[in-house]
């Protein structure tokens, strides 16, 4: 009986091995960059165009992130239902739905509008990232008592790194704006 077990066992790994071999001879790096690439080709919808999409990509991607993100939303407002009015939506439910939506909601939205949203975004944080020390260094000056001369120079040292930092970013803006023609 156990001799049966061992030559199955032997068996059973000689397939596997023998199955195994040609994943062992691809590259790794080549096999994690076609997987990353198909998953983007889903984003790009070429297969309901007939390979005529104009998306590229980063739409492609966006696209996967707002269809994630479009599922979270909804699957919590449903799960928030299921807690007030108490099991009203099963849970398998809620995710159907919320699949659903989010396919819906990934495929008609046109790739301008994706892009739209990532430009609106990127304005967003890029004016908390200039506009947080800029707005700090005010309030610094501004809202803080100067009772002696180590204050008021910390003070002039603020204002005058200010003045420095607005100055790079507007010559680094005019730098990006003649290199790219706009404005």
């Amino acid at each position: 009986m156990k001799s049966k077990k061992v030559i199955f066992l032997f068996l059973l790994s000689v397939l596997f091995s023998v199955l195994i071999i040609p994943i062992a001879l691809a590259d790794l790096g080549d096999s994690i960059h076609n997987a990353i690439g198909s998953v983007l080709n889903i984003g790009k919808l070429d297969f309901l165009f007939g390979g005529s999409s104009p998306d590229n990509q980063l739409i492609g991607f966006i696209r996967i992130a707002l269809a994630i993100l479009v599922f979270i939303i909804i699957y919590m407002g449903l799960s928030a239902i299921n807690t007030v009015a108490s099991n009203a939506i099963p849970k398998n439910i809620a995710i159907t739905v919320g699949i659903i939506l989010a396919i819906i909601t990934a495929v008609f939205t046109p790739g301008s509008v994706l892009l739209m949203f990532g430009e609106t975004y990127a304005i967003i944080f890029a004016l908390l990232l200039i506009g947080g020390p800029i707005a700090g260094i005010l309030a610094l000056c501004l809202m803080t008592p100067t009772p002696n001369r180590g204050v008021a120079l910390i003070k002039f040292l603020a204002v005058c790194f200010t003045i420095w930092l607005i100055a790079q970013i507007g010559a680094w803006a005019e730098m990006l704006s003649s290199a790219t023609g706009v404005i």
